[in-house]
């Protein structure tokens, strides 16, 4: 009468006889499936984080309105003098710093 073992003890069995090419074969042969179904559910949950992520972002655009993204964002103009008085006092502060930088004593003297 044959005995009905596991999976389990199956694989337990094999690898008590590892110097055996058998029970190698029977490893191997695990470990391949084990790193198949490990990059298969990875590939399905990237596939599913996709296809969650870009139905959200569908649901976000309207349709009605052509296409565009409907966002409650106000588009801020930008006054073109206070830009220039900007640039120029960013500009005037890193030259004056660079001019009055302290002079360094040479460490090899």
């Amino acid at each position: 009468m044959k005995s009905h073992h596991s999976l389990k003890e199956y694989i337990v069995r094999s690898y008590r006889r590892k110097s055996e090419p058998e029970s190698m074969i029977v490893l191997a042969e695990v470990y391949w499936w084990m790193v198949l179904c490990i990059g298969g559910i990875i590939t399905v949950g990237s596939g599913w984080f996709a296809f969650t992520f870009f139905s959200g972002t569908l649901k976000k655009i309207d349709i009605e309105k052509g296409g565009s993204a409907a966002t409650t964002d106000k588009i801020v103009s930008i006054d073109p003098k206070k830009l220039h008085m900007m640039v120029t006092t960013v500009t005037h502060r890193d030259v004056s710093t660079i001019e009055t930088l302290p002079a360094v004593s040479d460490p090899s003297l």
